[in-house]
């Protein structure tokens, strides 16, 4: 993202300046957590630990979720397009892939679904600021 974008809309008493960095922070945020969604699990030793595991992915999805929609909320109101902010999340969730060591197209069978909801949200998220 460019650091020079001019908002259309301010959120109330927001600089660009504040925008930009808000976009970088969750960015960041949104990378890290898509790059731990892709990390491969260990497999559970008991049932316990597998109803540990459902219930740590589930909010590693509700961050994540949280993360790409703030963001592509911010973006919007920076005047990006939305056709832009669907393009740096698919990059954001490229290089989640590759902060994890994998090749996101052929060695990560889950890296596809993630991406295309990643973009799911961020449109969801982008329109609906928009009314």
């Amino acid at each position: 993202m460019t650091e020079h974008i001019q908002p259309r809309e301010r959120f109330p008493g927001e600089s660009p300046a504040t925008l930009n960095a808000t976009a970088r922070e969750l960015r960041a945020r949104a990378r890290k957590f898509a790059a731990q969604t892709l990390e491969p699990q260990p497999a559970p030793t008991a049932f316990r630990d597998d109803q540990r595991a459902a219930a740590g992915a589930k909010q590693l999805r509700a961050a994540l979720r949280g993360s790409v929609q703030g963001y592509a909320t911010v973006l919007r109101h920076l005047g990006e397009p939305a056709e832009r902010a669907v393009i740096l999340v698919k990059e954001l969730a490229d290089e989640a892939a590759r902060d994890i060591g994998a090749d996101a197209y052929t060695l990560r069978p889950d890296f596809k679904p993630l991406r295309d909801q990643l973009v799911r949200w961020t449109i969801e998220a982008y329109y609906t600021t928009a009314s």
